[in-house]
């Protein structure tokens, strides 16, 4: 029995290491035909990997109730598929980890032995009732041999992405002392290639800030690019400057949730007689992007008129009070507790009014 366990290991080994040396494309024609007819692939074409998947659904034959089982599964499916999302000798660090109404999200950056992949990324959505239903990654090629000894120092890839982007080699004691990376493009049309570089942070504060990363080749001292992480905010008409990245994703979901204005609504007195209603929307319940629309309640809404607002309940239902006798019209838009319209780039901004 021991030899026949061992001789099955010994198999199953050769076999998982076998499919790993799988091109995505062949991997990918694998899958369709283990799976079945129905999925929508998306690919990266500086990569060649499958950045989404999604269609069906894999079944994960059992409800997933609660993070630490999404993430279970979330390992075992870049374990299964890893081939397909050309991951090779590198890993996926995961970097968010979150449950969002019915799905668990994880997010993945790409790691080549120790080295931060820029750009490179996996994704993996999986649904409360045991359902994957969308992976995919813009993982970065590594070949074998992949050259990981710089032949320029960290300090010589400092002077020189400063010089580039301010023009000096004066040093910025803040800023963050450079570190190797493998470099890559992933949203170039063309495939990309993977580099050794130096990242090297750029602080120019106070004044006009000049905020950004200058990835240097590690081999030659080339500009590969520079990033910049100085936005202007469409809302405050504020330049500001983005979170480092290794801190990226720490505070991401912290950051998203936007502060409310506080309620202008008065305080309720007895002759007050409120103004009640309930907000429903045809929602997508299902697990697939063509399930039927169902009328469902839409908590946590706000409710507005021109001397107060409020937020609707579990339920949908609002309550605003009201000492008038006259109609009185209120607005119901996509904005939550939870949630801040800033801008609408094109069409117009969901709403009803009654």
């Amino acid at each position: 029995m021991k030899v026949a366990s061992s001789l099955v290991l010994v198999l199953s080994l050769h076999a998982a290491l076998a499919s790993q040396g799988l091109a995505p494309a062949t991997a990918w024609r694998q899958f369709e035909s283990g799976n079945g007819p129905g999925w929508t692939v998306q690919w990266n074409p500086s990569t060649g990997t499958p950045s989404a998947i999604y269609g069906p659904g894999l079944k994960l034959g059992r409800d997933i109730g609660s993070l630490a089982v999404a993430r279970g599964e979330s390992a075992a499916l870049l374990n299964r598929f890893a081939a397909l999302l050309g991951r090779g000798q590198s890993n996926f660090v995961e970097t968010i980890g979150v449950k969002a109404n019915q799905v668990y999200i994880f997010v993945y950056e790409q790691d080549y032995k120790g080295l931060p992949v820029i750009s490179g990324r996996a994704d993996v959505r999986i649904h409360e009732v045991g359902t994957v239903a969308m992976f995919g990654s813009s993982a970065v090629h590594i070949p074998n041999g992949f050259n990981m000894k710089p032949t320029i120092t960290a300090e010589q890839a400092r002077a020189l992405g400063q010089k580039h982007v301010l023009g000096t080699k004066s040093l910025i004691e803040r800023a963050a002392p450079p570190q190797l990376v493998v470099w890559a493009n992933t949203e170039s049309k063309a495939r990309t290639t993977a580099t050794l570089a130096f990242e090297v942070q750029i602080d120019e504060r106070p004044g006009k800030p000049v905020v950004g990363k200058a990835y240097v080749n590690a081999g030659n001292g080339a500009i590969l690019e520079f990033k910049n992480e100085v936005y202007e905010c469409g809302s405050c008409v504020k330049k500001h400057v983005a979170s480092s990245r290794t801190d990226r994703h720490a505070n991401r979901m912290q950051r998203a949730m936007a502060k409310v204005p506080a309620l202008n609504t008065p305080a309720p007195r007895e002759s007050m007689a409120p103004l009640t209603g309930k907000v429903m929307a045809w929602t997508n319940l299902g697990i697939l992007p063509v399930s039927p629309m169902t009328n469902t309640p839409l908590a946590n809404i706000q409710v507005t008129r021109s001397a107060g607002s409020a937020y609707t309940d579990a339920n949908g239902n609002f309550s605003i009070p009201y000492s008038g006798s006259s109609a009185v019209t209120v607005n119901a838009t996509l904005v939550g507790r939870h949630s801040l319209r800033i801008r609408v780039a094109s069409g117009t901004q969901m709403s009803a009014s009654a």
